[in-house]
């Protein structure tokens, strides 16, 4: 079966979207009986190739300056996703008891996040690109070394998720909810449906 770009998008669009429904939402620090370590990381992937097909159509006619998020580039937007990858995969080493970096923060979320940006200004676009791409594979990587038992194991002294399983749940929604962002920016033409996406960590 031949899929045009926009077509594919919708497809990996729906996937993800089907597999964070089979999830379903860490709404509490309980975890549902039904939460599984394979099927996050299942997730994680479709929302991943979700975010590159979406990101791929862009690249024919997106210029430099262009804005995708608000007043974001394409490339803003990328440094964005790297660094709270960062953040994730510091607060995962923080859940799993291994060594954390003390990592500036600021609890005034679109302040913390302009800071971010300031952060990249001037960046070359391939360490931006390789920060993305790289950050993301190394939290995966790190949260497929955890047990399964400790992946779904309630942390209620924990400062920053409730679980490993949380955790994994909030990185999977920043993708899917930039992903959809995108669409919806650039008035993609696919389903309207996939340009939204709203979740607890997301709303």
């Amino acid at each position: 079966m031949n899929l045009d770009q926009s077509m594919l998008v919708t497809v990996t669009a729906q996937h993800a979207h089907d597999l964070r429904r089979l999830i379903g939402a860490p709404l509490a620090p309980k975890i549902a009986p039904t939460a599984s370590k394979v099927l996050m990381l299942t997730a994680l992937n479709a929302a991943e190739i979700d975010l590159l097909q979406t990101i791929a159509t862009l690249f024919p006619t997106i210029t430099a300056q262009q804005t995708v998020c608000g007043h974001w580039t394409l490339q803003d937007l990328l440094g964005h996703l790297a660094d709270w990858d960062r953040y994730f995969d510091n607060w995962l080493a923080g859940l799993t008891g291994s060594a954390t970096q003390d990592l500036y923060w600021d609890d005034d979320g679109d302040r913390f996040n302009a800071w971010l940006c300031e952060q990249r200004k001037g960046e070359p676009w391939e360490q931006t690109w390789a920060d993305f791409r790289g950050n993301r594979q190394t939290l995966v990587a790190h949260l497929q070394m955890v047990s399964n038992a400790d992946f779904l194991r309630e942390q209620p002294e924990s400062t920053s998720y409730p679980s490993v399983y949380h955790c994994a749940w909030s990185a999977l929604e920043h993708y899917l909810d930039h992903a959809a962002g995108l669409r919806r920016e650039l008035q993609m033409p696919i389903a309207e449906e996939l340009w939204h996406f709203r979740g607890p960590y997301t709303e």
